[in-house]
């Protein structure tokens, strides 16, 4: 077996750019789904790649702490990292591009509940969307503002 064989085969494999049927965006055959039937479905999917040992859901402009308490409250679910996909604007006049954001709380509900709170009213608050992208500092700025480590 290739190295890169064994890379695909034994490897800590992680997929950390998933969109949820709770993103707006979301265009797929489940998105009317209640949320313990799509984590439901994405178990049975996620059996079939024993390896899989995180994800993350990066909806845009959005987080869903429903779904992962859902996920998280599975023994059979990876570990869950929180994350989200936001508009920003690089500077005025500048159009929109997508940031992902990763935030240290694998599997920390409580800490899940706290971001989608503050993150959720912020967009709402400042109507985040690909026609109205926050400039990037400010959204930096609110991070901070947070205490919960992040990375993108």
């Amino acid at each position: 077996m290739s190295e890169e064989s064994k890379v695909c085969a034994e490897g800590k494999i992680w997929d950390l750019h998933i969109h949820s049927n709770q993103c707006e965006s979301y265009a797929g055959n489940n998105k009317d789904k209640p949320i313990d039937e799509y984590v439901n479905d994405l178990v049975n999917l996620f059996s079939d790649f024993p390896n899989l040992e995180m994800v993350s859901f990066t909806d845009h402009n959005h987080i869903s702490s429903e779904l992962y308490q859902e996920a998280i409250a599975r023994d059979d679910f990876p570990n869950l990292l929180p994350g989200v996909e936001v508009d920003v604007q690089l500077a005025e006049g500048e159009p929109s591009k997508h940031l992902v954001v990763y935030f240290d709380a694998v599997n920390n509900d409580e800490k899940i509940k706290v971001l989608s709170g503050r993150l959720n009213h912020y967009f709402d608050a400042n109507n985040v969307g690909p026609k109205n992208p926050v400039p990037i500092d400010s959204f930096l700025n609110m991070l901070l503002e947070l205490r919960i480590p992040f990375t993108w």
